[in-house]
């Protein structure tokens, strides 16, 4: 570049000359005592100018040099830091100290704070795992809630009943509420536990009615102890009940006197209770029977006494043996035999029982059936 000052300085001191043009081959220029080398000037037929000297490999032309640029990388000086009024990494961290970053505003947000400082140091807002916070709106969780070695603590729902854990199931939300009053878990669906023990008593209800308490069972199926049967000691029912299978026992025991009935069909006329009935036959898988009118012989299908009357069609009970209460006419003695003739009990003849009391007349008595075998 320094060359270039010099040759154009030259030219423009030719240029200024008012005498007659230098015509000389070459043009020796020297900077003190250092002598830069030979330098020619030419120009060609088209009167482009052109320069050469020792440090050129060919003639340049003048149009070349001013069109030459230098890519910025390869500048010098690049890494210089002589612009102390621009930011460099140091000086941004002197200026951008914590009070600097602390007052720079921001847009309000939801607590209305107007600079980082005081959306930072908002505890509202920011949830710190070793504080304990607290959230006064809604949260939604999209993933599920997990919980850690402390416990859950729920207030307020913001679905459903208060005070509950829901899950959700697309119908309507099965919850799990504690009731405060009654200090006692609320559960809308059913709930089935593998393994649950009872520690205190459990209490059955069925709406707000009292099924039954129980008290030391590993398993409960809400049934009050009372109504709960033990293999190992003596139980008391006190109700019907209805073996839809079969029934095995080992050493059936009766206390007083039982009276076992069977149901049956009747099939034709009118039975009343106290009527002795025969054996007529079996529709639709259940016994019929029929009155018996007829005093009763060896060959007489004797089915045994009535204990429930009915028409033609209906369920009677019948007893086969055991203690009833039937019309008997004579006279007889406790621990007769005694049979039936047609309408009433009453002494010999095929035997359907004993008599548990004396008897005189025409009255009801108590007899003992035998069934007859």
């Amino acid at each position: 570049m320094r060359l270039v000052r010099t040759i154009i300085t030259a030219i423009t001191l030719a240029a200024a000359a008012t005498a007659a043009a230098i015509d000389t081959q070459s043009l020796q220029l020297r900077n003190g005592s250092i002598n830069d080398g030979e330098v020619s000037l030419t120009r060609d037929a088209d009167g482009n100018l052109f320069f050469d000297d020792a440090f050129t490999t060919a003639p340049i032309s003048l149009s070349t040099i001013l069109s030459l640029t230098t890519d910025h990388g390869a500048l010098l000086g690049l890494s210089d830091d002589d612009h102390a009024q621009y930011l460099n990494a140091l000086r941004h961290e002197e200026a951008h100290d914590a009070t600097f970053d602390n007052a720079l505003p921001i847009s309000g947000d939801v607590n209305g704070n107007q600079s980082i400082g005081e959306h930072v140091s908002d505890g509202a807002i920011h949830l710190k795992r070793a504080a304990a916070e607290e959230i006064t709106a809604p949260w939604n969780f999209a993933d599920g809630l997990r919980v850690h070695d402390n416990d859950a603590s729920l207030g307020q729902s913001q679905y459903g009943t208060a005070m509950a854990l829901g899950f959700a199931d697309g119908v309507e939300r099965a919850e799990i509420t504690y009731d405060t009053a009654a200090a006692r878990f609320l559960f809308n669906r059913d709930a089935t536990v593998a393994n649950l023990r009872i520690s205190g008593v459990l209490d059955g209800r069925v709406a707000s009615i009292r099924t039954g308490t129980i008290e030391g069972f590993a398993t409960i199926e809400g049934i009050a102890p009372t109504d709960l049967l033990s293999s190992t000691q003596q139980e008391s029912v006190s109700a019907e009940w209805t073996f839809l299978g079969g029934v095995r026992a080992n050493r059936i025991t009766q206390t007083g006197l039982p009276t076992i009935v069977y149901t049956v069909e009747n099939s034709g006329g009118t039975i009343a209770s106290g009527d002795a009935v025969r054996w007529s036959g079996i529709a639709s898988g259940m016994p019929t029977v029929e009155k018996l009118t007829s005093a009763i012989t060896a060959s007489t299908p004797f089915a045994g006494i009535a204990t429930s009357g009915g028409v033609t069609g209906a369920n009677i009970q019948v007893a086969r043996s055991g203690v009833v209460e039937l019309p008997a006419t004579g006279t007889f003695a406790v621990g007769d035999e005694l049979t039936w003739n047609g309408s009433a009990a009453t002494t010999g003849g095929t035997r359907i029982g004993f008599a548990l009391q004396s008897h005189s007349g025409s009255s009801t008595t108590s007899i003992m059936l035998s069934g007859g075998w």
